[in-house]
């Protein structure tokens, strides 16, 4: 299993890019994962049913994807799960399995969707556009003679990649991704399907003769290996229902911020919410979870699969996922669907802003073939983003190749979710003996873009300024003032801050253009490297590096941190040790008083040889 994660090399982040990624990541560490964007990807799309499924959800994971749609479909014949739409046989001995079927493209637009459970609970719905849509409509179930599944050329398929080995990959995957600096929550969607009769591939797949039992439920298999890293319906009831007890034990930049979502106090005075989502800090730092699963579309065909037994483990179908419908132009330029408004409410975020994807994009068509101009792609990518949406991506840019500068694309793609620094920002001018560049330590907007530049912490430059619990209520001081004054620029209920999120950086970028400069005028936001070069914080010029140790300054970066929860597991294991200590030396005290009042022989404290 410990090979089982194996990206190809050169698909890591580089320089400026990796302090861009983690730096954005730690700005919305409190922000509860509902409202945070983060790119998703259909594995069957991208990866297909055959070849390398291994090599190719690492590459995926390697350059920066955090939600992954799974296709898996169930063979009541030979009682499996597999990756491939058509059983395996009886032996369970071939490799491949390959079947002519026609020309169109196998989707999720068929499948039956189920309801969702939030229905009529708009602060934790969530959004995410589907970038990518083939030129020809597919059919839907409704366009299909009792739910036909569309054909799909030759599936090619492996029986080499299971279930459970997704499962230890993503164990694998945890275990070296296990520390502060790389740790990421990870989504997985589970679109279930019967697998079609290899007899008769062109008819809808049949009702299974049989359903998986309890040895084969999904939640048992995703359980195996992963039980101590998934996030659970039951932990989210327990500490909705309690909220003092659990995400207000932990320290304040672990707790989820209460600008999103909405609390209320029993008789006793303990607060409790229904709507609110736990933080990444909380969830990686504090509880080291890092992943959820949720049911996506369900083949109408399997809904006789006891779903009851999974709901302690996974999440119901669509509950981490809501779709919504985006308008975009040719060039990627979203029109219709975004998030974003010229008047938001006051009070608490309540926008749909996260982790679910729209159904269709209307007026754009994605590249799909290697080698295309993805230009229009990334922008749509980028723009997503900016009006809170979560890009989730449909349609292969590689031609199913899984060579790792086929995966360059995948790259760009997840890099473009960048919505806080400029291209090539944070730069670091760490290297140089001048006094100047010494003091290019402190971020701010640009007013013409809205993304981050690396500036002069001496240069006087108008503050943002965000209102208490106003997530999207942001103002442009109309005084200047130097980076460690910029506090006492803001008035009123407004505070010195940085936007945490895609959509809270939008409505900063709307207050700094209502300004009207007429020349290229920088921004202060609250976020500096002055502590520690490269680690980037908020909370002043005097806030502290989130992840600074005993080393000197130069070298903290360059060492592995372990997650608190593992330096938790340490420091039980070394109470246990001096419990058991103790215990024998009260054991061997009360042998040797035995000895003399028995006047026994010598007492072995362990086996004698």
């Amino acid at each position: 299993m410990s090979g089982l994660y194996a990206p190809d090399g050169g698909l890591e982040e580089t320089g400026e890019e990796v302090t861009a990624a983690l730096s954005q990541r730690d700005l919305g560490l409190r922000i509860p994962i509902n409202f945070v964007t983060e790119p998703g990807v259909s594995v069957r799309a991208v990866c297909g049913y055959g070849g390398e499924l291994g090599k190719c959800i690492s590459n995926l994971l390697a350059v920066g994807f955090r939600r992954f749609e799974i296709d898996l479909f169930w063979s009541g014949g030979s009682g499996t799960w597999s990756f491939c739409p058509v059983p395996r046989d009886d032996r369970g001995e071939a490799k491949q399995t390959q079947v002519a079927l026609g020309n169109s493209s196998i989707s999720s637009a068929f499948r039956k969707r189920l309801n969702r459970r939030q229905e009529g609970t708009p602060t934790t719905s969530i959004e995410t556009a589907t970038l990518t849509q083939i030129s020809t409509p597919l059919p839907t179930s409704s366009d299909l003679p009792g739910n036909q599944l569309p054909s799909s050329g030759s599936y090619n398929c492996t029986t080499d990649f299971t279930p459970t080995t997704l499962v230890n990959l993503l164990s694998d995957y945890f275990d070296k991704t296990g520390t502060t600096l790389s740790a990421h929550l990870l989504y997985v969607y589970l679109n279930i399907h019967a697998s079609l009769n290899i007899s008769l591939p062109l008819l809808p797949p049949p009702t299974p003769t049989r359903f998986p039992d309890s040895s084969n439920l999904l939640s048992g298999i995703f359980s195996t290996n992963l039980s101590d890293y998934i996030y659970a319906p039951p932990d989210l009831a327990s500490e909705r229902s309690n909220i003092n007890g659990t995400w207000y034990t932990v320290a304040e930049r672990y707790r989820p911020s209460a600008d999103y979502y909405n609390t209320s106090l029993d008789q006793y005075g303990l607060a409790s919410t229904v709507d609110g989502w736990p933080s990444l800090s909380f969830l990686e730092f504090a509880r080291n979870k890092r992943l959820l699963l949720s049911l996506g579309h369900v083949d109408p065909q399997m809904t006789g699969y006891n779903f009851t037994s999974d709901a302690d483990t996974i999440f119901p179908s669509m509950y981490l996922r809501s779709e919504r419908n985006v308008t975009a132009t040719a060039g990627g330029e979203v029109v219709g669907g975004c998030l974003f408004q010229n008047n938001p409410s006051p009070g608490l975020a309540t926008g749909n802003v996260s982790w679910a994807d729209a159904s269709n994009i209307i007026g754009f068509t994605s590249p799909t073939s290697t080698g295309v101009d993805l230009n229009s792609l990334l922008n749509l990518t980028t723009n997503s983003v900016n009006c809170g949406l979560s890009p989730f991506l449909n349609t292969s840019l590689s031609q199913g190749e899984t060579r790792s500068q086929s995966f360059l694309p995948y790259r760009n793609f997840t890099q473009a979710t960048i919505w806080s620094w400029a291209e090539g920002e944070p730069k670091s001018h760490n290297t140089t003996t001048s006094s100047k560049n010494n003091t290019f330590h402190c971020a701010a907007m640009s007013s013409s873009s809205g993304r981050w530049s690396v500036s002069d912490c001496d240069a006087k430059n108008p503050v943002a300024c965000r209102a208490a619990r106003h997530p999207w209520n942001w103002t442009v001081s109309t005084t200047t003032r130097s980076y460690a004054e910029a506090e006492r620029a803001c008035n009123g209920d407004y505070a010195f801050a940085v936007p945490r999120t895609a959509l809270e950086n939008s409505y900063l970028y709307d207050s700094v253009q209502q300004k009207g400069f007429e020349q290229e005028q920088k921004i202060w936001v609250d976020f500096n490297e002055l502590d520690v070069a490269d680690c980037w914080v908020t909370g002043g010029a005097r806030a502290e590096c989130l992840y600074k140790v005993s080393l000197s300054d130069e070298e903290y970066l360059r060492r592995r941190i372990i997650l608190v929860p593992t330096i938790g597991a340490i420091i039980v294991l070394i109470l246990a040790a001096l419990t058991i200590f103790v215990k024998a030396r009260g054991n061997h005290k009360t042998k040797k008083r035995t000895k003399k009042r028995n006047g026994e022989g010598v007492i072995y404290e362990g086996v004698p040889s």
